[in-house]
Order: structure tokens, then sequence, then C-alpha cells
């Protein structure tokens, strides 16, 4: 193996893990806002309503906001970015050589595991991993 070809490996794997790397740091800023912001809601609730038990009124009207569902963006992202990686670091470790016919699977496997990871939001966002108790 020649000096290029290694280098030019280094360089894939430090691209790789650099992205993975930025992806599982997004997600966990993500959840780390997340608890904070939920945090700030429920005590913001709780003044609400104290505020209506001081004025006489039921308390109840205070669970009747709007319902605001954080975005959940920067932890798309993350994921996707997490995944994707994922799938390049497959065909990098698999040794695909991109001048023959399976070249493509260089482009098609991050894409494929990057479909992978909307499917695992979209089912984290309706609530299929959550506990049910």
């Amino acid at each position: 193996m020649d000096i290029a070809t290694l280098i030019g490996l280094i360089i894939a794997f430090v691209v790789v893990i650099g992205g993975f790397g930025i992806g599982v740091w997004l997600i966990l800023i993500h959840n780390l806002n997340s608890k904070d912001e939920r945090k700030a809601r429920i005590e913001a609730r709780n003044r609400e309503r104290l505020a209506l038990i001081e004025k006489g009124m039921d308390p109840n009207l205070a669970d009747q906001g709007s319902g605001h569902k954080p975005s959940g963006r920067i932890f798309l992202i993350g994921l996707v970015i997490v995944f994707a990686c994922i799938g390049r670091l497959i065909v990098f470790s698999s040794g695909i050589n991109p001048g023959t016919d399976n070249g493509t699977m260089i482009y098609i496997l991050p894409a494929s595991f990057a479909g992978l990871a909307f499917l695992v939001y979209h089912f984290y966002q309706k609530g299929f991993f959550s506990r049910k108790n």
C-alpha cells in the first residue's frame, strides 16, 4: 500500500469519525436542552396554577394551553448524520473500489442509512420507543 492510499484512508476515517462525533454531540445537546425546557415548562405551569388558585379560579384552566410540542430538528439532524456515517463506515470497511460497478454503493449505502434515520425519528416522535407503564 503506497503512502497516497494510506493518507486517503486516514482522511476518510477521520471524516467519518468526525461526522459521527458531530451527530452524537447534536443528539446529546438536544436531550440536555429538552430536559431544561421541560423543567421550565413545569415550573411555569405550576406558577400559573398557583396564581389561578390565589384569584379563586379553577386551576384546571392552566391545563388548557396551546399544547406546544418542541421541535426535534436538531435531534433529527444528529440522527441523520450518525446513521449516514455508520453507512459510510460500512462502505469504507468493506473495501469497495469506486472505479468498479460496485462503486455506487459508496453513495447508496449512506443514503439508505440516512433514510433509516428518518424512520427511527418518525417512530420516536410517535412515542413508539417510550415505556408504557
